[in-house]
């Protein structure tokens, strides 16, 4: 169900996390044929064989090899934010004569490229340097539709989001310089990322998001969440981008 419903009562939304911005990051693949920067394909974690598995098998002798590969790790390190969403691809081996233009590792219909947004977090010190801060996470609902009809509503969280320890938090917050929220408490900038595969090739359906942060606490056993409080939950599409500056910091 969408997080902005009646089952979120007030005191499960404040303003310890709060999205400031979202806009665009650069574009890049997981294969080398592409017209995006690529990753390096053995950043990514393979499942099921190793890379030196992978790269002694011939295609034109052995048959064809389906590849799974987990680029999530790779993509935060080349960017250098967290995603806040697993980058996984199903691909093939490529034919050896082909290895030096696609890479190892080869993708069907454009699925091999990603478009990329930057989500800026404002998260208060108070939460921040808070003993029970167990970290930030989010809803995320992933979703494809027609770009030719309105957007359907939230769903349920499905989109696969990767929760930010406090540890994590802490350390990235110590990078940037303290800002002041609308209501004078102290608060540091956050960034995090957002990629999507880039539309398949002659499809009329587009991928987007719904998606909203919150800030988790755990107190002996009890570990309880308090969400952004925007009315209704954040959308990003492809040409998404807003600043929530003047609503949320002090002026």
């Amino acid at each position: 169900a969408e997080v902005s419903s009646d089952s979120l009562i007030t005191h499960e939304r404040n303003q310890d996390v709060q999205v400031l911005k979202v806009y665009d990051a650069p574009s890049f693949s997981v294969s080398k044929g592409s017209i995006y920067p690529a990753l390096n394909q053995e950043d990514c974690k393979p499942e099921g064989k190793s890379w030196t598995e992978i790269k002694a098998w011939d295609v034109a002798a052995q048959g064809n090899l389906p590849v799974k590969l987990d680029c999530t790790e790779a993509f935060s390190k080349k960017y250098g934010f967290p995603s806040i969403r697993a980058v996984k691809l199903d691909g093939y081996r490529t034919r050896i004569q082909e290895q030096e233009y696609y890479g190892y590792i080869g993708f069907s219909n454009s699925m091999g490229s990603f478009w990329v947004k930057t989500i800026e977090l404002v998260v208060k010190e108070g939460a921040i340097n808070a003993p029970s801060l167990n970290g930030i996470g989010f809803y995320l609902n992933a979703f494809h539709y027609p770009y030719y009809q309105p957007r359907p509503a939230a769903g349920a969280d499905n989109g696969n989001a990767h929760f930010m320890f406090a540890d994590q938090v802490r350390a990235q917050a110590d990078q940037y310089p303290a800002t002041t929220l609308a209501n004078g408490d102290k608060a540091r900038v956050i960034k995090v990322l957002l990629p999507s595969q880039y539309a398949m090739g002659g499809s009329s359906y587009v991928p987007a998001f719904y998606f909203r942060p919150f800030a988790e606490y755990i107190d002996g056993a009890d570990k309880h969440q308090r969400w952004d409080a925007v009315a209704s939950d954040y959308f990003v599409g492809m040409s998404t981008q807003f600043n929530r500056e003047g609503d949320v910091l002090a002026r």
